[in-house]
């Protein structure tokens, strides 16, 4: 895969991510226990494979992309898109 396609599926794995964990406190506020746990192990899960199969794919063929994203973080403590 071309870097700059990479690059793209990785911001927006990253931002998938992000987006459904950002589900979680609103999740538990309007959830029973047993359904915030359903939705908490799926969204662990989906996360997981979005790390696993989309980034670590991403992370073999160019490593260069993960230093980039992990720079970006340590400077602004979240990861900036553009």
């Amino acid at each position: 895969m071309k870097i700059e396609l990479a690059k793209h599926v990785a911001l927006t794995a990253f931002r998938s991510s992000a987006n459904l964990n950002d589900l979680l406190p609103l999740l538990r506020e309007h959830c029973s226990g047993d359904e915030y746990q359903t939705y908490l192990s799926a969204i662990a899960k989906i996360s997981g494979d979005i790390a696993i199969h989309l980034l670590g794919k991403i992370d073999q063929e160019h490593p260069e992309i993960q230093r980039e994203i992990d720079k970006r973080i340590e400077e602004y403590g979240v990861l900036i898109v553009n």
